[in-house]
């Protein structure tokens, strides 16, 4: 009894850390989508996407406007786009009070509730939105009142709170891109550091925020090239002049241990000759928080590991006290399979932040080892479980590979995870099979498998976070997984200053492809 109610309270404070990884996920992704461009037409659309999939709800809505043709809605879900006389009344009840407020069906005018037919929603949960150019409501309807429980109202809260932010600083950088005068009185009123760099490579203005920042004399910095100007800053230099380097939020650790989320927005075209705008927005809090959670997480896993491995063991054992009849030994094989399919996630879950290359903490214990040890000895240990589904596990080692200088257990688990996934997703009868080839500069492990295939849409998102894919034939056959193993095989390439890809048709199974150089230093943490 003691050992089920331990594996109850593990069982609990793993789903607790799954959902607040998944909040923290969801927050991150909206708040990349809203600093990815000015332009609201574009950053819009995916947010409220999220936020009907945060709330549980069938439609979320996006209002912005007056009270007839100027009024611009984003919307996601099953209700009718057209729903003018339901915005504008949540709109006009929302404005004045500057607070979120839930509603009932029978709390709305008679003259709106024909356009929500035939399905009335069972509440609908209505946040103002900031916006210095127009007012603005996010709303939410659900079937039943109690699907919003307090954790999702605190997410939709946080996101109304990223659009409103998104709002005022796309307002803000519309007007300063109107003229050389809004451009200097709207930037400076921003609190984030701003940069601009014209098509020179010349400094031609720095907003207060970032003047302070920076330590910068505008007497002596500003129409100075941007290598003379931000000579102490190496790094912001770089990330300005790599017109190859990702436009995808990069952090930068500045004076006072302050992190910085870098956004470089250009001028005109599609490169830094074109002139640019670099934005610092400050995201140390947001930094600290995931790091200490991820800590939390780290603690919290490496203690659930204890009682695991007692349960693990004791269960091994009872069939050393008697025979066991063929009910109870397969009530017996699904704890063990419960026991490891926890382990595993708590593994993942660890993994995932300590290994982050912007967040983590990990310190990486580079060594010389086998690499073609390691593929064999994660084929031993996946033998049994690819038997089960009667899968064929080859390898395909040759006899030259070198001895590989790296972390011999991040590279394990990452190599671990890829044929897990391989062995996960293919049929019963599939194949599976492990290839490493070299090259003077690197050697790249290929898994490759029988199984599902990719869609080519869904592959810009296979390596981020919390970015597993489910279609019809997943939820069919009860694959599971916490959408965190692809993620850490990329964050552990990225480490080495290596590389992962993928090749795969939609029902013709993939490739997975995991590449280390064979020297060079281990990319930096953050």
């Amino acid at each position: 009894m003691a050992q089920a109610g331990t594996t109850r309270e593990d069982s609990l404070t793993v789903e607790k850390l799954e959902r607040q990884v998944a909040a923290q996920t969801l927050l991150l992704r909206a708040w990349e989508y809203l600093t990815s461009s000015p332009d609201i037409t574009r950053t819009l659309p995916p947010v409220v996407e999220l936020v009907q999939a945060a709330s549980a709800g069938y439609a979320a809505r996006i209002v912005l406007g007056g009270t007839g043709d100027d009024t611009t809605v984003f919307a996601a879900g099953r209700l009718p786009q057209t729903l003018l006389q339901v915005d504008i009344h949540i709109l006009q009840l929302i404005t004045p009070r500057r607070e979120a407020v839930l509603l009932k069906s029978g709390d709305l005018p008679e003259t709106v509730l024909p356009a929500l037919l035939p399905a009335l929603p069972g509440v609908i949960a209505a946040w103002p939105l900031c916006s210095q150019e127009c007012p603005g409501a996010l709303w939410i309807a659900c079937e039943e009142s109690h699907a919003l429980d307090v954790d999702r109202l605190a997410v939709i809260s946080r996101l109304a709170t990223q659009i409103s932010l998104a709002l005022v600083n796309a307002h803000q950088l519309k007007q300063a891109l109107a003229g050389q005068h809004y451009l200097k009185t709207a930037v400076n009123s921003i609190t984030d550091p701003v940069i601009v760099i014209d098509r020179t490579g010349c400094l031609v203005f720095a907003n207060q925020a970032a003047l302070t920042l920076l330590n910068i004399d505008p007497t002596q910095a500003i129409n100075q090239p941007v290598d003379v100007a931000l000579e102490a800053y190496p790094q912001l230099i770089h990330f300005l002049e790599d017109n190859d380097s990702s436009t995808e939020i990069t952090h930068w650790e500045g004076p006072n241990n302050r992190v910085f989320a870098l956004q470089r927005a250009y001028l005109e075209g599609e490169s830094t000759a074109d002139g640019c705008i670099l934005t610092l927005h400050d995201v140390t809090a947001h930094v600290q928080l995931t790091r200490n959670q991820q800590e939390i997480v780290h603690l919290m896993g490496h203690d659930i590991h204890t009682p695991l491995t007692v349960l693990k063991s004791s269960a091994e054992m009872i069939g050393m006290f008697g025979g066991l009849n063929a009910r109870q030994a397969d009530l017996l094989d699904k704890i063990l399979s419960s026991v490891r399919q926890i382990t595993a996630l708590a593994n993942n879950i660890q993994d995932a932040g300590r290994w982050d290359p912007q967040t983590g903490f990990y310190q990486m214990n580079r060594e010389p080892f086998d690499l073609a040890a390691i593929v064999s000895a994660i084929v031993s240990d996946q033998h049994d479980v690819a038997a089960k589904q009667n899968i064929q596990l080859r390898t395909e080692i040759p006899a030259d590979v070198p001895v590989i200088y790296g972390d011999k257990l991040m590279i394990e688990r990452a190599l671990s995870n890829l044929v897990s996934n391989a062995i996960k997703y293919s049929p019963n009868g599939g194949d599976v099979t492990i290839t490493i080839t070299v090259t003077d500069t690197r050697v790249t492990i290929c898994v490759s498998d029988t199984g599902l295939g990719i869609a080519r849409e869904d592959m810009d998102r296979l390596f981020k976070r919390g970015g597993r894919i489910i279609t019809p034939e997943i939820a069919r056959r009860h694959i599971r997984g916490s959408g965190l193993g692809l993620f850490i095989v990329r964050s552990v390439a990225l480490r080495h200053n290596g590389d992962v890809w993928v090749e795969s048709e939609l029902g013709k199974g993939s490739k997975f492809y995991f590449s280390l150089p064979l020297t060079g230093a281990p990319h930096p943490a953050s």
